[in-house]
């Protein structure tokens, strides 16, 4: 598991794993592995921005200090029931009456126990925190254990490979359904640059980023005749996602990728 921790004056990225074993008497040992893989930053949003860009799936823990340089515990196991913690804040306590999401999210990707990680997603099936539906997703596969690092910078970190799923969040879902959506759409240039066009359009998905001139909102379309358009502006566009909406905009073609695509600027609701 990334885990955000410290190190001196900095906000670290650490790689932990940890292995069950037991002791020539039988006891039961967990030994936790924690891989150095650099310096993020000396302030925690920059260090938290550094990791979100590279995975969703990490975890913060700034009681983790050490220098800079892998080393490793042990700790005894407890024998508990198998809806139990086995490690983090909850040791011990239920999973099946938890309601704290992160801790459940955590042990669903990090218990060593199979059944732990099964008795954590039934939970959050409960909470509504993860739905069952079938999607894949391009998805980067970290290696901090082989990859050489050079002035505190790692080469090659990850690979991008191609998952198939079966559960999700919410977002997940909504994510996944739009691209479907998306999908069967079509692409291309419609319509005649700098014409005036006046067209009912719901919203499939939205996103933004910032630049040296602020924020900038790409948000995509479909038409009431199944053709995809796009708005790419400062302002993102209030429009529905459940049904069409009336706009008139003008017309902008463009290519992303090699893929033609058609903008509407100065886009103005007619009604709702």
């Amino acid at each position: 598991m990334l885990t955000i921790g410290f190190t001196n004056h900095y906000f670290t990225l650490w790689n932990v794993t940890s292995y069950e074993r037991k002791g020539i008497y039988g006891e039961r040992y967990l030994d936790i592995h924690y891989n150095y893989c650099q310096n993020l930053s000396m302030v925690e949003a920059e260090a938290i921005a550094k990791v979100e860009a590279r995975t969703d799936i990490y975890e913060i823990d700034l009681s983790l200090r050490g220098m800079n340089g892998s080393f490793w515990t042990k700790r005894m196991i407890k024998d508990f029931d198998s809806w139990r913690f086995s490690f983090g804040k909850l040791t011990g306590s239920d999973m099946r009456t938890c309601t704290d999401v992160w801790q459940l999210r955590r042990a669903m990707q990090a218990e060593s126990s199979g059944r732990r990680r099964v008795w954590a997603r039934r939970r959050l099936l409960e909470l509504g925190e993860l739905l069952k539906f079938s999607w894949t997703k391009e998805q980067k596969v970290y290696d901090f254990d082989t990859i050489v690092y050079e002035n505190g910078d790692p080469t090659n970190p990850f690979t991008m490979q191609t998952v198939k799923l079966n559960y999700g969040s919410p977002k997940q879902l909504e994510w996944w359904l739009a691209k479907q959506a998306i999908a069967v759409l079509q692409d291309g240039h419609h319509f005649t640059p700098g014409e005036k066009v006046v067209v009912e359009v719901k919203l499939l998905s939205e996103f933004h980023f910032d630049g040296m001139y602020g924020t900038t909102y790409i948000q995509t379309f479909a038409t009431a005749d199944g053709k995809k358009v796009k708005y790419k502006g400062g302002t993102p566009q209030d429009i529905s996602k459940e049904e069409y909406v009336k706009i008139k905009g003008t017309v902008k073609h463009d290519s992303y990728k090699g893929v033609n695509e058609t903008y509407l600027q100065r886009i103005k609701i007619l009604a709702k």
